[in-house]
C-alpha cells in the first residue's frame, strides 16, 4: 500500500484552471474558510446582532461613524432615506430630511460628519446627531449692524465689502432671524445691497416675523453662480423670460430655449430670481416642459426676466477627502471634479460665471470622456475611476496634481476602491485589480491580484448591478473583502508562518456566503469591528466572538481539491485504488466532516466517509485544567475507509454545523498502484 500527504492549498481557491490542471496550491472550492498563518484551512466566525433592531425596521443600505478624537466614535446607520444613531443598545432616528430613499453616503472632514446622498443637498452634524444642517457653500456670516434695511446689509465687523470680501452680485443672502433669503445685487465699501427682506416681499423674501430686516439678525452670504441651462445662440445662459401661460408658482420657458428640464443640470434648491419683481424663489420639481417653484412669486407674469442660480456647493454623487480638502464628483455633471478650499468643507468661493478654479475637469483627461464613477487617496496621489480608465494624479494640493498615469481598466462601482498602504485596490471588469508603487521609484504600476479566479468574477462581475459590487479591507483579519451579490471573494494577504518558522508571503482566495454576504452594506468600526447593515432594520457585527453561525443560521463549509494522482509532481496513466483516508484537523466542538472520494474511472469509483470529533473520545483539540484550556489533539494517523479507483481522485471535506474552532490542515490518502490500463 502506498501513502501520498496532502497539506491544505496554501493558495485558497484557484477556478481560472481547467480541473485537470488545478496546481497543489489551489482548491476547486475553498468555501467559508481561509488559510490561517498556520497554513491551515481554517472556518471563518459567524456574525452576530449589534444593538437592538432599528425602528420602523427599514432596510438599511449603510452605515456611517463619527469618530471624536477624545471620546471614541458614535455609529450611525441609514435607508429608506433615514438616518439612525447608535444610542447602545437601541437606534434613535435623528434625520429624516431627505426627499428620495437613495443610498446615503457620508465622509467626516474634522468634526463635521457630512451625509448626502447625490440628489438632495448634503447635511451634517458636528454635535453628534442632535442637531442637521445643510452644508452650503458659505462666504460670511455675523449679525446685522445698525444702516440695515429691507434692501440692505451692513455689518460692523466688515470695513470694506468690496475689499475685504468676495461677494458679489447673485451671491444669497439669507437672514436666520427672520428665516428670509434674498440674492445680492449690488456690493460696495460699506454695504450689500439685496432684494427685499420684509413683510411686504416676494416669494422667499418674505420674513416669518412679519418683520423686516433689522439690526442685530443673524444673517449669512451663500456663494451663488450662474445655472446655464438656457440657450442664447446656441450658448447655455442662465437668462431667460417666462412666456404666456406662467403662473406664480411655474416657470416656463420657449422650448428653442429650454427644450427638456429634465436634460439640464437644473435640480430642486436652485434659485429662480425673478428681476421684474425683484424676488428670488427655489426650485420645487423639474418637469421637461416647466419648473415649479416655492414658494410662488405674486404678480409674476408671462414677460417678467429671470435669472437662474445654484449653489456653489455641488451635489455630491460621491465625496472624498484628500489632504484637507473635499473632491466631489458633481452629480449634476460627473465628468466635474468640485474643490473645497484649504481646510474647509464649505468653501467653494469662486468667480460669479465659472467653477473652473476649483474643477478638475476629469472628461477631458481621457480619450473616451467617461463620467467619473469614485475618488481614493494612495500615498501622495489622487486616483480617480471612471467607468473605462483608472487616472492616477501625483500631488495634494489641486495647484499642484500633475498626471501620473492611466490604466484603460475602469472602475465597475462607487464602492469599488479600497486602500491597504502599499496598495489601492479597485474592481474592474477583469476583477480586483491594484496599482502599487514600482520598488525605489515614485512611478506607478498595475496588477491584478484575482488570477487565480479571475474567470469567475469576470462573468459575475458583468452581470451584478453596481450597487451590488463593493470593497473591503478588514485589517484585523488582513482581508481585502470583494462582495459580489451575496457571496464575498476574500482576499487573505496574511504571511505564512512555515515549519521551520520562517515568514512567508501570503496571499489566497476563499468564497463565503450565507447571511453574512446578504447583508447592504459593510465598514470596520473605530475598535476594528467589522459592521454589517441590512434588511429588517438589522445591524450585525462579524468575527467578534467565537461564534460560528449567522445570527444562529448555519453555513456550511467545502474543501474540494484538484484532481489528485498520488504521483505528484509528475502527471500519471497509471491506475490506483484509494483504501483510506486520514485527515489532520484541530476543531473546539463535535464537528461532523463529510469525505467524499470521486475517482475518474467509473461511477463505481465514488465513497463517502462521515466522521465526528465525538467519535475519537470527545471534542478534540481541547481539555481544561482548571480553568486553563490546554492539548490541541488532532485527528491524525485515524485511516477512515474510503474507496475510489481511477488514475486520479478529486477529494472533498464538507461540514454543516455550528461548531468551532474547525481547522483542516491536511490529510493522507492509501492505496495502491496497479500499472496502465
Amino acid at each position: 500500500m502506498i501513502t501520498r500527504e496532502y497539506e491544505v492549498a496554501q493558495r485558497g481557491l484557484g477556478t481560472s484552471f481547467t480541473e485537470s490542471e488545478v496546481p497543489l496550491q489551489y482548491a476547486l472550492r475553498f468555501k467559508n474558510r481561509f488559510m490561517n498563518a498556520a497554513g491551515g484551512a481554517e472556518k471563518r466566525r459567524g456574525i452576530i446582532a449589534s444593538g437592538d433592531q432599528v425602528p420602523t425596521t427599514p432596510n438599511l443600505t449603510n452605515w456611517h461613524q463619527w469618530v471624536n478624537g477624545e471620546d471614541g466614535a458614535t455609529r450611525y446607520v441609514s435607508g429608506s432615506g433615514r438616518i439612525y444613531r447608535f444610542d447602545d443598545p437601541s437606534y434613535t432616528l435623528v434625520y429624516s430630511g431627505f426627499t428620495v430613499t437613495d443610498k446615503i453616503r457620508s465622509y467626516q472632514f474634522d468634526k463635521k460628519l457630512v451625509f448626502y446622498n447625490g440628489t438632495d443637498r448634503p447635511v451634517y452634524t458636528e454635535d453628534d446627531g442632535v442637531t442637521f444642517k445643510e452644508l452650503v457653500a458659505l462666504m460670511e456670516e455675523g449679525s446685522v449692524s445698525t444702516s440695515a434695511s429691507a434692501n440692505a446689509l451692513t455689518d460692523a465687523d466688515i470695513t470694506d465689502w468690496v475689499g475685504g470680501t468676495v461677494v458679489t452680485d447673485g451671491d444669497i443672502v439669507f437672514n436666520l432671524t427672520r428665516n428670509a433669503y434674498a440674492v445680492v445685487t449690488g456690493v460696495t465699501s460699506a454695504r450689500v445691497t439685496h432684494t427685499p427682506i420684509s413683510a411686504a416681499a416676494l416669494g422667499l423674501g418674505v420674513t416669518s416675523s412679519g418683520a423686516e430686516q433689522t439690526t442685530g439678525d443673524l444673517y449669512r452670504v451663500i456663494d451663488h453662480i450662474e445655472l446655464n441651462v438656457v440657450r442664447t445662440d446656441t450658448v447655455p445662459d442662465n437668462v431667460a423670460t417666462l412666456i404666456t401661460g406662467s403662473n406664480s408658482a411655474k416657470v416656463v420657458v420657449s422650448a428653442d430655449k429650454v427644450a427638456d428640464w429634465t436634460t439640464t443640470e437644473i435640480r430642486a434648491g436652485d434659485i429662480i430670481y425673478n428681476t421684474t419683481r425683484a424676488a428670488i424663489s427655489k426650485v420645487a420639481t423639474v418637469t421637461s416642459s416647466s419648473v415649479t417653484i416655492s414658494p410662488g412669486i405674486a404678480t409674476q407674469v408671462a414677460g417678467d426676466s429671470l435669472v437662474l442660480l445654484k449653489s456653489a456647493m455641488p451635489i455630491p454623487y460621491f465625496a472624498h477627502v484628500h489632504y484637507g480638502r473635499v473632491y466631489n464628483i458633481d452629480a449634476r455633471n460627473r465628468k466635474n471634479i468640485l474643490i473645497s478650499g484649504a481646510n474647509d468643507p464649505q468653501d467653494y468661493t469662486v468667480d460669479s460665471v465659472t467653477q473652473s478654479t476649483v474643477t478638475l475637469n476629469i472628461g477631458g483627461q481621457q480619450p473616451t470622456a467617461e463620467p467619473a464613477v469614485a475618488i481614493a487617496s494612495f500615498q501622495t496621489f489622487l486616483i480617480v475611476g471612471t467607468h473605462k480608465n483608472i487616472i492616477a494624479y501625483r500631488g495634494t494640493d489641486p495647484a499642484d496634481l500633475t498626471p501620473a498615469g492611466l490604466f484603460p481598466q475602469g472602475l465597475v462601482a462607487p464602492d469599488a476602491f479600497v486602500n491597504t498602504g502599499n496598495d489601492l485596490a479597485f474592481v474592474a471588469p477583469d476583477g480586483l485589480l491594484s496599482v502599487s508603487l514600482l520598488v525605489n521609484s515614485n512611478n506607478l504600476q498595475r496588477s491584478n491580484l484575482s488570477e487565480p479566479i479571475r474567470s469567475t468574477l469576470r462573468e459575475l462581475i458583468t452581470t451584478t448591478p453596481e450597487e451590488q459590487i463593493q470593497c473591503y479591507n478588514y485589517q484585523r483579519r488582513s482581508w481585502l473583502i470583494l462582495k459580489i451579490g451575496s457571496r464575498w471573494f476574500v482576499y487573505n494577504y496574511t504571511n505564512l508562518v512555515l515549519d521551520d518558522g520562517r515568514i512567508a508571503a501570503g496571499a489566497s482566495w476563499s468564497e463565503f456566503d450565507g447571511l453574512l454576504c446578504q447583508q447592504n452594506a459593510y465598514g470596520v468600526d473605530f475598535d476594528y469591528n467589522l459592521i454589517t447593515v441590512g434588511a429588517n432594520g438589522r445591524v450585525y457585527e462579524f468575527d467578534t466572538s467565537a461564534v460560528y453561525s449567522d445570527a444562529g443560521q448555519v453555513y456550511s463549509t467545502e474543501y474540494q481539491t484538484g484532481w489528485l494522482t498520488m504521483e505528484e509532481p509528475k502527471r500519471s496513466a497509471r491506475m490506483k485504488s484509494g483504501s483510506y483516508v486520514s485527515p489532520t484537523f484541530e476543531v473546539g466542538a463535535p464537528v461532523v466532516y463529510t469525505i467524499e472520494a470521486v475517482g475518474n474511472y467509473d461511477v463505481e469509483a465514488i465513497d463517502t466517509a462521515v466522521v465526528s470529533a465525538e467519535s475519537f473520545g470527545g471534542v478534540i483539540g481541547t481539555g481544561v485544567i482548571g480553568t486553563t484550556i490546554i492539548g490541541g489533539g488532532r485527528a491524525s494517523e485515524v485511516k477512515l475507509p474510503l474507496r475510489w479507483r481511477g488514475e486520479q481522485a478529486r477529494i472533498t471535506f464538507r461540514t454543516n454545523d455550528s461548531g468551532g474552532p474547525d481547522v483542516l490542515s491536511s490529510f493522507t490518502l492509501y492505496g495502491g498502484i496497479h500499472g496502465v490500463r
